[in-house]
């Protein structure tokens, strides 16, 4: 009983931790239009995204996800 109570108490705090993730200000994003989109796969093998506006998309759902309030951006 003793061990399922830690167990549900480390998992609360980990929750109540990612509810209270502090603001990121992330001090390099590139950002793509569509004629400029490079696509197929970055520097490291990881597939890009499809085109410049996906790209937008899925970099702004990642700002969410990660509380990043600012960032200071590369338009390539």
């Amino acid at each position: 009983m003793k061990n399922i109570l830690i167990v549900l108490l480390l998992a609360f705090a980990q929750y109540l931790g990612a509810q209270n993730q502090a603001p990121i200000i992330d001090m390099h994003i590139h950002c793509f239009g569509d004629e400029q989109h490079p696509g197929g796969k970055d520097y490291y093998g990881n597939r890009g995204s499809e085109s410049g506006s996906i790209h937008f998309t899925e970099t702004y759902d990642r700002f969410k996800k990660y509380n990043i309030v600012k960032a200071v951006v590369s338009y390539s």
